[in-house]
């Protein structure tokens, strides 16, 4: 695994710990076992997805029983576990997001019930102790956000005025022509992920979409009139500047070290990388880089990261250098 942020890293830590306590469960003898595989094999279920974008296994083990399962673990909707089986079923988060739309005040309440919802399949990763099941909890996650971003572009489509609606357009059309790129730096090929990539994929798909609402919801609620707070602000993450095309010229990663600092790793287009580290003070970085001897500071928000060099002992960059990078990943 290249680079995940700590939501991420939060998400398959919840899902290796029961992964974990499945394997120390119990023993079961040779027979036993070879009995419960057939019996497994036997109702298993075929999931078809129809968005290629996503990553789901096509056949989903039910490691237990749904009747089993008590609804009143679930406060807000008791067959949540549903969904993960029963291919129609996806219907059903399509039906929650809309209920949420309907029944919010203002986008800041919308997104924080979206943001409730998509949590309260976060939690259900405890419950579930296969890696098809987990991997299928995250793809039913990532619908949650999916649902919501077409939800909230299709009110602005038809509302914003022509200008606005072409700026954000510009936006889309960048994030989804080069999201695969980033994909594949953060957690590589699908073919050297194992059984686990369906997890990552999906987890990191999450997270993009979740950043994507968020800015659409501020842009939209300033439309409104409305007051919009987003979620804090993740530091560690990507960044790039695709000059308005489907190609990534300028990259920047932010990315927690083992010691607990920051890594950063500032790709230019025709000119270096660089590899250093970071100090954080609120949303700005004091950078290091010894290897080329030079200094910089970045900002990074909801709209982006700037990075400024301020000494330099580099030949192709010198002092007040500056580089834009605003597409958020």
């Amino acid at each position: 695994m290249k680079f995940l942020n700590k939501r991420l890293t939060a998400i398959i830590l919840i899902a290796a710990a029961s992964l974990t306590l499945l394997a120390g469960c119990s023993k079961v003898d040779v027979e036993n076992q070879t009995q419960s595989q057939k019996e497994t094999e036997d109702n298993q279920e075929l999931v078809v997805s129809d968005d290629s974008d996503r990553q789901s296994d096509e056949q989903v083990t039910k490691a237990v029983d749904l009747e089993e399962i008590s609804s009143e673990s679930f406060p807000v909707h008791g067959d949540l576990y549903a969904t993960m089986y029963d291919e129609g079923n996806t219907e059903q988060i399509k039906k929650w997001v809309d209920e949420i739309v309907k029944s919010s005040s203002s986008l800041q309440e919308e997104v924080e019930k979206v943001e409730s919802l998509s949590d309260e399949y976060t939690d259900l990763l405890q419950e579930y102790n296969t890696q098809l099941d987990i991997n299928k909890i995250s793809y039913c996650s990532l619908q949650v956000w999916d649902e919501e971003l077409n939800n909230l572009w299709g009110r602005m489509s038809e509302r914003l005025d022509t200008q606005t609606k072409e700026e954000l357009l510009g936006y889309l059309r960048t994030w989804n022509a080069t999201k695969e790129d980033y994909i594949v730096a953060s957690i590589g090929e699908r073919e050297e992920g194992g059984s686990i990539y369906s997890l990552l994929y999906n987890s990191l798909m999450e997270d993009m979409t979740r950043k994507k609402v968020h800015i659409l919801a501020d842009q939209y609620a300033k439309f409104l009139g409305e007051t919009y707070e987003k979620s804090t602000f993740d530091i560690e993450g990507y960044y790039a500047n695709c000059e308005g095309t489907a190609d990534i010229y300028d990259e920047l990663r932010i990315m927690q070290s083992v010691d607990g600092g920051l890594n950063v790793e500032i790709g230019l287009y025709r000119i270096t990388t660089l590899n250093g580290t970071a100090i954080q003070s609120g949303d700005v970085l004091y950078y290091t880089d010894s290897e080329l001897d030079l200094t910089g500071i970045i900002t990074c928000g909801w709209d982006g990261a700037i990075f400024t060099v301020v000494t330099s002992n580099f030949e192709y960059l010198k002092s007040g250098d500056t580089f834009n990078f605003d597409t958020v990943y």
